[in-house]
């Protein structure tokens, strides 16, 4: 007879539980556990789990991943195709993410003008940072696809330039 202890299954040797991932009755010795990515929760066997090589925690395959070619550039070149998790992942830092793949340097005054912009302008009505908080999920994908792709990344600089230009002039800017 198996019992719930804590989300911990107590049991004899010979019980089984169905993996959520597979879908294959397995001996509770042969379940890894349950996925802790939050609101998850799916149970994991053996064969099915993947533990993050950074934290050591269980997750599905679904929310565990391995680390890309991409995250090799972001500091990571040790870790290259091992797994981690949402939180071992490497973060990056909010702000201009296409501007600064379009101009090559967080450092760019046309990127000091969109931040003036930001955050003088749509960070003080909820339009805005409902906007802000929509560019900050949607960006980073396009800034790596642009990153790379110096005909895009001209395309992209020539499409900001003339609201550049015009939020330096409304706001009285240096060029």
């Amino acid at each position: 007879m198996v019992t719930q202890k804590d989300d911990n299954v107590v049991g004899k040797a010979d019980d089984y539980r169905l993996c959520d991932i597979c879908g294959r009755n397995r001996p509770i010795k042969e379940i890894a556990g349950k996925c802790t990515y939050t609101g998850c929760g799916a149970w994991v066997c053996n064969d099915c789990v993947l533990k993050c090589e950074e934290c050591n925690k269980i997750y599905c395959p679904i929310h565990a991943r391995k680390l890309s070619e991409r995250e090799l550039r972001k500091g990571k070149e040790d870790k290259v195709g091992k797994t981690a998790c949402h939180t071992c992942i490497p973060k990056k830092k909010k702000g201009c993410f296409i501007a600064t793949a379009a101009y090559g340097t967080p450092f760019a005054k046309e990127i000091d003008t969109l931040r003036f912009w930001r955050d003088k302008t749509l960070s003080n009505n909820v339009f805005g940072r409902k906007f802000i908080s929509f560019y900050y999920f949607v960006s980073p994908p396009i800034a790596d696809f642009i990153a790379d792709k110096p005909k895009i990344r001209k395309f992209v600089r020539t499409c900001l330039n003339p609201y550049v230009k015009f939020l330096q002039s409304k706001y009285k800017l240096r060029n």
